[in-house]
């Protein structure tokens, strides 16, 4: 009886050192970029996936006997979730909504507000969840349309697009495996390990590699 709690907890401790892994990966890769800013997708994806890891270590400490089952854990899981709501939701206002770059502040104040007082005020986690998660899939959606289209469409080349689609459909199905532990991790695992490849795009920088040796040798033949 005590495999299925012990596996378990191996498998969100294992995603979220595997999450910690590639979000330190991606934020060195964005440190070492020329140009900092704040909409970069290693930095937001690098910080999602450090809000992951730790609501993979938070779900394990009622089974471990750390702490016990209960609402405040329930409160504090979910704060911990707009780790990864807010990027989701810079990504979604810098892609769709430019024009109003202006007002970035204030809707991600309001956001944050919004959260807080749900996560902090509502008397049950139905409530909760009801009030929170339609946000999560509304930003997912965008997420699975707009990788979607540059897919489509050949933009945003330095991003493998169609491993982003990937990886929030992933994500959408580790939600609704939610109660089947090891295949929600597994999920997770392989989404996480799908953005990563999509955000540092080996094939394309192999590509770029090649086209600037290649320009070399053209450049030392004309000369």
């Amino acid at each position: 009886m005590q495999l299925t709690p012990d596996m378990g907890v191996l498998a969100y401790l294992s995603t979220a050192v595997l999450s910690v892994v590639l979000s330190v990966f991606l934020l060195v890769l964005w440190a070492r970029q020329k140009n900092h800013l704040y909409t970069d997708l290693p930095l937001l994806f690098g910080v999602m996936f450090v809000a992951q890891a730790f609501n993979s270590v938070i779900r394990t400490l009622p089974t471990l006997g750390v702490l016990e089952a209960s609402l405040d854990i329930f409160r504090f899981r979910t704060l911990v979730m707009l780790g990864s709501v807010l990027p989701l939701t810079v990504i979604v206002l810098f892609i769709w909504l430019p024009r109003m770059r202006a007002k970035y502040t204030r809707i991600l104040g309001a956001l944050t507000l919004y959260w807080a007082a749900v996560t902090l005020l509502a008397p049950s986690e139905a409530l909760i969840m009801i009030l929170c998660i339609p946000i999560i899939l509304v930003l997912t959606v965008a997420m699975v349309v707009t990788f979607s289209i540059t897919w489509k469409t050949g933009r945003l080349r330095e991003v493998r697009s169609d491993l982003m689609v990937l990886c929030f459909v992933l994500g959408i199905m580790s939600q609704l495996t939610a109660s089947m532990v090891l295949v929600n991790n597994a999920l997770w695992a392989l989404g996480t390990v799908a953005a990563t490849l999509a955000l540092t795009n080996p094939w394309y920088r192999r590509k770029q590699s090649a086209l600037t040796k290649q320009n070399e040798v053209y450049s030392s033949l004309d000369t």
